[in-house]
C-alpha cells in the first residue's frame, strides 16, 4: 500500500476578484444588455470570490502580456508563456512539499501533470534541474487528461509504491488555464472564462513502510475507481485549435454527474465494504458550484463535509488537475482529520470521466 506524506499548493501570482474578471470579459466580448444581465447573475452565483493567473492582463491599468489586441493569440504565443511561467509556479509548490526532505536525490520517481501546456524537453526535466533531483530519476508525464489527471497520477504513484516499496514519488501538477481564455460569445467559453484559473500543487508519496521527516499527518491510499459516463461524452471535451486549447463545457455536466454519481461512489466504497456514513470528508473537484451542489444532493451529505471543496472554489476557482490537490491540502490543514477518518476524493474530465480515490488519515 501507499500513503501521501506531504502536499502543498501554490496559487498564481496575480489575483483578481471575480467581478474584475467579469468586467474584463464584458469589455472583451461585448455582450448585449440581456446577455450582460444573465452572465452577471451567473458570475454572482458561481461560488467564486477570487481567482489567480500568471497573467497581469485582466485589469485595465495593467500591462497586457498575452491579450494585447482583439486578435486571438496563437497556440505558439500561449504555449511560449506556459514555457516561461509553468516552471516557477511548479517549483514553488514542489519546494513547499519537500521542505522537510534533507536529501532530494532520494526521490526515485517524478510524475508531472498538466493539460494546459507541454513541450519536449519539458517541465519534468526543468524540475529535475531546478529542484536538484537525481538525473537518473524515473520520470513520466500525465498530459491532456483534464481535471481528473492528478488522481490518475496518484494512481500511478500508488502502483509504483506498492510494487517497489523503497520508492519515493513526487507528483507536480501545474495548470495555466487562463492562457487559453477565448473571447468567443458562446456558452462553452462563457462558462470556461467564468470558472478557470491558474495554480500548481505537489504531492509526495511513499509506501507504508517508509517514514520520512517525522511525519505528522499522512493519508493512506486505499482504493481507486474510475467510470466513464458516455452520456456526457459531448458535454466536456478539450481540443486544440489554431487559436488555442478550447474547452467544451456544457451546462448539462452537473445533470450527467447527478444521474450516475451514486453508482460510482457505491462501486468505490464496495471495495472496502463501506457505506457513505463512514466517510467523514468528501473532496469533490470544484468544477463549478452546480457540480458541488449535485453531489451534495445526490449523496445526501452536508456542505460541511464538502467545506474544503467550496472553500477552494471560493478562493481559487477551477485550476483543472491541480484543484483536487488544493482541496486535499485544505482538509489536512484546516479540517484536521483524526486517525482513521476517511476521505473520498473525486474529479471529473473529458469522456465524461469520473475518477475517485478512497483515503484514510493515519
Amino acid at each position: 500500500m501507499s500513503k501521501i506524506v506531504s502536499i502543498a499548493s501554490q496559487p498564481a501570482p496575480h489575483q483578481y476578484a471575480q467581478k474584475e474578471i467579469f468586467s474584463y470579459m464584458l469589455n472583451k466580448v461585448g455582450w448585449n444588455e440581456t446577455e450582460e444581465r444573465k452572465i452577471n447573475y451567473l458570475y454572482d452565483r458561481s461560488g467564486i470570490s477570487k481567482r489567480q493567473s500568471v497573467l497581469p492582463d485582466f485589469l485595465p491599468d495593467n500591462l497586457s502580456i498575452l491579450y494585447k489586441t482583439n486578435d486571438a493569440p496563437s497556440v505558439q504565443q500561449r504555449l511560449s508563456i506556459f514555457n516561461m511561467q509553468a516552471l516557477p509556479l511548479a517549483s514553488k509548490a514542489a519546494l513547499k512539499c519537500l521542505v522537510n526532505i534533507t536529501n532530494v536525490e532520494s526521490i526515485t520517481h517524478l510524475i508531472t501533470v498538466s493539460c494546459t501546456g507541454m513541450s519536449a524537453p519539458g517541465l519534468d526535466i526543468e524540475l529535475i534541474k531546478s529542484l536538484g533531483l537525481s538525473s537518473s530519476i524515473d520520470r513520466s508525464s500525465v498530459n491532456f487528461m483534464g481535471c481528473y489527471a492528478a488522481i490518475h497520477a496518484l494512481k500511478q504513484a500508488h502502483y509504483i509504491a506498492s510494487s517497489r516499496p523503497e520508492s519515493i514519488i513526487l507528483i507536480v501538477s501545474v495548470e495555466l488555464c487562463t492562457l487559453h481564455f477565448q473571447d468567443l460569445n458562446d456558452e462553452d467559453n462563457t462558462l470556461a472564462n467564468m470558472l478557470f484559473a491558474d495554480g500548481a500543487a505537489a504531492v509526495l508519496i511513499t509506501s507504508d513502510d517508509i517514514l520520512l521527516h517525522q511525519e505528522k499527518k499522512a493519508l493512506k491510499i486505499n482504493h481507486f475507481h474510475s467510470d466513464l459516463l458516455f452520456t456526457g461524452e459531448s458535454d466536456m471535451s478539450w481540443s486544440i485549435s489554431d487559436i488555442g486549447f478550447q474547452m467544451t463545457l456544457s451546462a448539462y455536466v452537473p445533470k450527467v454527474i447527478s444521474a450516475d454519481i451514486k453508482m460510482h461512489f457505491q462501486r468505490l466504497l464496495d471495495k472496502d465494504l463501506l457505506d457513505k456514513e463512514q466517510i467523514r470528508f468528501w473532496a469533490i473537484h470544484p468544477g463549478g458550484r452546480a457540480i458541488l451542489e449535485a453531489v451534495t444532493q445526490q449523496m445526501e451529505i452536508s456542505e460541511t463535509q464538502m467545506r474544503a471543496s467550496y472553500q477552494v472554489l471560493k478562493e481559487h476557482g477551477n485550476m483543472s488537475s491541480a484543484t483536487i490537490l488544493f482541496v486535499l491540502e485544505e482538509i489536512l490543514k484546516n479540517d484536521l482529520p483524526s486517525e482513521g477518518d476517511r476521505t473520498v476524493a473525486t474529479a471529473f474530465g473529458p469522456g465524461l470521466t469520473v475518477e475517485s480515490v478512497l483515503l484514510s488519515a493515519i
